[in-house]
């Protein structure tokens, strides 16, 4: 009887602490019906009002599902009440997963402990089918198929990796392209962090300098896509990896100058061992190749000299192969080959190979076959390609029969010998024009190294020094920016001088771009700011705000009044 009538009291209780925590705790997956095939991608999203650790959830243990991956990332949310920042920061942890069974699988609820208090996230049932996969067809614009993924916050922004190939040889570059698929208007995008994983080397493909959107659908639904990034990697172990993983902010113009954190959705490669039965000689290349040859002449002269080009076109780990030797014998000599690219980040163009052949007697000479292989990452066999045997005609010229030539091959190839040369003596090199003009042209190209060097050894000799030195530069120059907007009322004069401000404080204390504001006025408390100077910042920092998005007074000028504000928070950076 106590109880009950108790009973009313403690729920109200019990609301008002989870009230007073803020914090909320919420589970979803991104399909409730899936097949063996399909990724289950469960979410845990934990939201709460104030700045307080919360702890990561482990991933939950389900009878039916193996964790292949997991990943995380951190939002903070800003909105102004009642002249009053009011701050929510959003935790989100996916775990990805695949069936081991089928029928109806339970994922149990997720405890969270926040200051003694104990939350529950709800528990989510799935139905595992056998058979294919439940995807919705592809998109147009993703020709590898559908990808498994956990859209952002609201939908509204994710970005993808998008490998070339799903399925790769131990060797075989593929490319992976980052895209940004969003629905808000958005003002700006930093790549922070560059999460690798282990089983590849990896370099730059290409990376565009602004966002560059285009309309197109994902899952049925419309986004607009902009290319973040496209790297190259070469797999070296025989097992499944993960692409490297982007982190970054993203910040949108409805959100006012709150960035919001990202994490690139996890994709996977297959990668397999190189067949079997690999031909004699064979020196790594992998791709989609085609070959030709090419002889500079047939009739030459003794102590004249020949050049082999064999061209290789095509797709493939360029730079992981090595060029095959070319056969000599006692009738000629052979150097090593010359190599000219006109490559695509190393992986797709044209490779010349040049062999400077140079006859030891006169008469005719076999040339043998030149012999190169590879694996066609297409079909997966491995092709050769083989030229046939040449003849050269050496007739008598400036060398006697069974002489050496004037020239060694080492002196040849510094020549650059491209074709048919007689290589006679012609006086010392001092006496060539073309000697010194290289020469000046080295002494010339050893200026700009000079300076690096002076540069560097005073940035290493004091390093706090140089970078004072390099930010009080930096902030004059935003700052001349600035003076010139305020002069001609130029609305980007806010955004200037915020960033202005704000990048200058993140890199003197190394702080992270997406602080909000009561967060940064925090850090630099922290690092010893003085008190008075942090108001007056967090003052113009409020003002800015309030003059971007309030109506024009006529008794102020805004331009003029937060000018002069800029000037006096930069003098101040200066002294302090």
């Amino acid at each position: 009887m106590v109880v009950k009538k108790l009973l009313p009291f403690l729920i109200l209780i019990l609301c008002f602490t989870a009230l007073q925590a803020g914090v909320s705790v919420k589970s979803s997956v991104n399909k409730h019906t899936l097949y063996l095939s399909d990724t289950l991608v469960h979410t845990i999203r934990i939201t709460t009002d104030s700045s307080q650790n919360i702890p990561a959830p482990a991933a939950p243990e389900v009878n039916g599902l193996r964790l292949i991956n997991q990943s995380s990332s951190t939002e903070s949310r800003m909105s102004v009440v009642n002249m009053r920042y009011e701050r929510s920061v959003v935790y989100n942890y996916l775990f990805y997963y695949k069936p081991t069974r089928t029928g109806r699988i339970t994922i149990p609820q997720t405890k969270i402990t926040v200051k003694n208090n104990v939350y529950y996230s709800q528990s989510i049932t799935v139905e595992v089918l056998d058979g294919g996969s439940s995807s919705p067809p592809a998109d147009p614009y993703d020709p590898f198929g559908t990808y498994d993924y956990e859209p952002g916050p609201e939908g509204e922004s994710f970005v993808l990796a998008m490998p070339e190939a799903k399925s790769v040889f131990v060797g075989e570059p593929v490319v992976v392209a980052y895209y940004l698929y969003t629905t808000q208007e958005v003002r700006s995008l930093n790549l922070t962090e560059e999460k690798d994983f282990e089983g590849y080397g990896k370099s730059l493909y290409e990376q565009p300098q602004n966002l560059n959107f285009e309309r197109t659908t994902y899952h049925r639904k419309s986004y607009k896509r902009s290319l973040l990034k496209k790297m190259v990697l070469y797999p070296h172990l025989a097992r499944q990896i993960q692409v490297p993983q982007l982190v970054g902010s993203i910040r949108y113009l409805r959100y006012g100058f709150q960035n919001r954190g990202f994490r690139s959705q996890p994709a996977f490669i297959q990668v397999r061992e190189l067949p079997s039965g690999a031909p004699k000689g064979y020196s790594g290349a992998i791709g989609v190749f085609s070959l030709s040859q090419r002889l500079s002449d047939h009739t030459l002269k003794l102590g004249e000299a020949v050049v082999l080009t064999i061209q290789i076109n095509g797709k493939g780990n360029f730079n992981q192969f090595t060029a095959p030797k070319y056969p000599s014998t006692s009738a000629y000599q052979v150097s090593t080959p010359k190599i000219k690219d006109q490559l695509t980040s190393g992986i797709q163009g044209v490779r010349l190979l040049q062999y400077t052949i140079i006859p030891k007697v006169k008469g005719e000479i076999k040339l043998p076959a030149f012999k190169f292989s590879w694996l066609d990452s297409k079909t997966g066999r491995y092709m050769s390609f083989s030229t046939k045997e040449q003849t050269l005609s050496v007739k008598p010229g400036s060398l006697v029969s069974g002489s050496q030539p004037s020239r060694t091959l080492k002196e040849l190839q510094m020549l650059g010998l491209s074709g048919k040369t007689n290589y006679q003596d012609q006086g010392p090199l001092y006496l060539k024009w073309w000697f010194w003009s290289i020469l000046a042209l080295i002494i010339l190209s050893l200026i700009p190294s000079f300076y690096l060097y002076d540069k560097r050894r005073q940035q290493a000799k004091d390093p706090k020094k140089w970078q004072h030195k390099q930010l009080q530069i930096t902030l004059k120059q935003e700052l001349q920016r600035a003076r010139k907007a305020a002069l001609n009322k130029d609305p980007e004069f806010f955004q200037i001088a915020q960033n202005a401000i704000q990048n200058y404080l993140n890199t003197k204390y190394d702080l992270p771009g997406h602080l909000c504001q009561a967060e940064l006025m925090e850090a630099l408390a922290q690092n010893g700011v003085d008190a008075e100077l942090i108001a007056l910042i967090s003052s113009f920092f409020t003002q800015i705000q309030a003059a971007r998005y309030a109506p024009a007074s006529q008794e102020q000028d805004p331009y003029l009044q937060l000018s002069q504000a800029l000037e006096q928070i930069a003098t101040a950076l200066e002294q302090a």
